[in-house]
């Protein structure tokens, strides 16, 4: 009897083991997951805030391009070449009237203000800056960290004589290194832009498709994290038993069938009045009774609810199954079940 206590107790802790153990083993694989999809929002930040800099450097440069002398860009040269050219068309327009073309007829021309003559005709260069500063300062980014620190800690998985135990680093704020030159590895577990990979050829699991999004950004190339994501069937294209009518929506995971994309056809012998599906067709879909009821003074919601039915629609009608376009006149909300009315167009489900 001892005996089999005891090994009633080893097999109900068997047991136990067995469950926090699968338990154990559901969160790693979670965590494991979480961790994936961490590292490659990580990667894709980074790579977004290599374009930041890279256009702010290539704008920097331009600017200064711009605003010096002596350079393909600059627009002091081309304001002196412009005057230059002016002084010279003044004199020679001078000198065809009569006048010599002498110091006399250059000091003439001189008083002319070439300046805004440069704005009026080529136009004054807009460069922005203000407003690419207010950008610039929204994000808290300078171009030229080293590191970044991030909302919360890093953590590690550590090997214990039971269990394994998660540690903060330090119990310091999570701040990586990172490179911001453009098309390298923005974080340690980043592919750079040249080693980046494509996930059309991959093989996502039976119960997952490829994502629209097809590039991998992790150093270690695609994986079903990056690549795939849980195929949703829908029951757009199920076709449903003739004794039933279509739903639609999203089946579950296990696929679309008619459990989730049909349901009974409504049973409108128990509702009265007169039949309207035929003459309003696609009015309340095709899960419906449709019919002229007369309500007293009533509401559809509360005829359908006497044939233990709900209200999907109701409308006010123009004779038989006519609809009253002036829908409008009760309340709409409920789709018009709430309107009162002598007689109406009913749909019930």
């Amino acid at each position: 009897a001892k005996c089999q206590a005891a090994t009633n107790i080893a097999e109900s802790k068997k047991t136990e083991c067995e469950y926090v153990q699968g338990n154990c083993t559901e969160k790693e694989v979670e965590c494991q997951g979480a961790k994936a999809r961490h590292d490659v929002a990580m990667c894709m930040f980074g790579d977004r805030l290599q374009e930041l800099c890279k256009y702010k450097s290539e704008y920097d440069h331009m600017v200064e391009q711009i605003t010096t002398t002596g350079t393909a860009h600059s627009d002091k040269d081309r304001r002196e070449e412009w005057k230059t050219a002016q002084l010279l068309k003044c004199m020679l327009i001078s000198h065809r009237s009569g006048s010599d073309f002498d110091q006399d007829n250059m000091a003439e021309c001189q008083k002319a203000d070439f300046e805004a003559s440069f704005n009026e005709h080529v136009g004054e260069l807009q460069l922005h800056k203000d407003l690419v500063q207010d950008l610039h300062d929204d994000v808290p980014f300078t171009c030229s960290q080293t590191s970044l620190k991030f909302s919360g800690y890093q953590v590690v998985l550590k090997q214990g004589v039971q269990a394994l135990i998660v540690e903060a680093v330090n119990g310091d704020q999570f701040a990586p290194a990172i490179n911001l030159k453009y098309g390298s590895q923005a974080f340690p577990m980043c592919a750079s832009h040249t080693d980046v990979s494509s996930c059309a050829s991959f093989d996502c699991p039976s119960d997952m498709v490829l994502r629209e999004q097809n590039v991998c950004h992790l150093s270690s190339g695609c994986d079903a994290v990056q690549c795939c994501e849980i195929a949703t069937p829908y029951c757009s294209n199920f076709v449903c038993p003739d004794d039933m009518v279509h739903v639609d929506g999203a089946a579950n995971l296990r696929g679309a069938d008619a459990a989730t994309c049909c349901r009974a056809k409504p049973d409108c012998s128990t509702l009265g009045g007169n039949d309207c599906s035929e003459a309003l067709p696609g009015w309340a879909g095709d899960h419906a009774c449709v019919v002229h009821a007369t309500t007293g003074g009533s509401t559809c919601s509360a005829y359908c609810a006497k044939a233990s039915m709900e209200c999907v629609r109701g409308q006010d009608n123009a004779g038989g199954c006519k609809l009253d376009p002036n829908h409008a006149r009760q309340t709409t909300e409920q789709n018009g079940c709430l309107q009162s009315w002598g007689d109406q167009i009913c749909a019930c489900a």
